[in-house]
């Protein structure tokens, strides 16, 4: 699963008769995201459990601290070490179940679903945290083994450990916040990073890019070393639409958590391109950038 982590009271309607009244108003009042219960949410020796609810999923992704840490924060681009078990929001059913001690799971954060990663980004080590993800900000209407389609899914994570990424510093790019131009980005002859790392140039407010998604995407692609350019869609070809699992592991992931009308900076070292073997003009071993705006998310 890991690979590849409100609504409004409508007011009471008033009826002449008072006790028929309050009787239909309570029967008719709409209900709301409420937390499921977890079994021994604090109890440090006991592996947790959650109940199933029915009430409405959320719209985006909610958290709820059970332990509150003390030790280093998980960012964006942390990789996290973590005890945890995934459910079925509705029936409380495991689907997931990683609480071995001594033996965490780690992962980056940029490699989840976007639901996963937002809600273990700002816990601390030695946190527990309960993360409830709509299916909008999980595997949408993509079914992955035992999770269904358009499931809403439950955690309970426990946070171990945090390594934040070497510091790195992106190549320059010009025009990169007209989202109506067309950008440029330099050559960078720094150290690439370990793992696909990307910038939010221009936050985009449409539709989310889930890691099951379809897009469509005007995009520029460049040697991060030399800033050669070897694809750009702004001067040949026009915007070009693929599905996110047909595509390299760090166009993927870079991709991922996008929303319509945003622009992101992408830096795709080769492990995550295409390793070893040459594409074109693209050389085996090559780092990439990518420069991304994100124009429509079809599933």
């Amino acid at each position: 699963m890991l690979r590849r982590p409100f609504v409004a009271l409508l007011a009471p309607v008033v009826f002449a008769a008072s006790c028929w009244a309050s009787s239909a108003t309570a029967s008719a009042a709409p209900k709301v995201f409420v937390f499921p219960v977890v079994h021994h949410a604090t109890d440090a020796n006991v592996v947790p459990s959650v109940s199933g609810d029915s009430s409405p999923s959320p719209s985006t992704t909610r958290t709820k601290d059970l332990i509150v840490g003390k030790g280093k924060v998980a960012s964006a681009q942390s990789t996290v070490s973590v005890l945890y078990l995934g459910a079925s929001y509705r029936t409380g059913k495991n689907f997931n179940l990683a609480w071995t001690k001594g033996q965490p799971v780690s992962f980056p954060l940029n490699e989840v679903i976007p639901g996963f990663r937002d809600g273990i980004i700002g816990m601390a080590v030695g946190g527990r945290r309960l993360i409830v993800i709509p299916p909008s900000q999980a595997y949408g209407d993509q079914s992955n083994g035992p999770i269904t389609k358009n499931e809403t899914l439950t955690f309970v994570v426990e946070l171990l450990g945090v390594t934040n990424p070497t510091p790195f510093a992106f190549p320059a790019v010009s025009g990169g916040t007209n989202f109506n131009a067309a950008p440029k980005v330099s050559a960078d002859t720094t150290t690439a990073p370990p793992t696909t790392r990307y910038l939010d140039l221009i936050v985009g407010t449409g539709a989310q890019a889930t890691s099951s998604s379809t897009v469509l995407v005007r995009y520029l692609g460049a040697n991060y070393a030399t800033g050669a350019v070897f694809n750009d869609t702004w001067t040949s070809g026009g915007p070009i639409s693929f599905p996110l699992n047909g595509v390299i592991p760090g166009f993927k992931i870079g991709i991922t958590g996008m929303r319509v009308g945003g622009r992101r900076l992408i830096v795709i070292p080769s492990t995550q391109g295409y390793g070893a073997q040459a594409n074109g003009p693209i050389t085996a071993n090559e780092n990439l950038t990518f420069i991304v705006d994100l124009l429509k998310v079809t599933k």
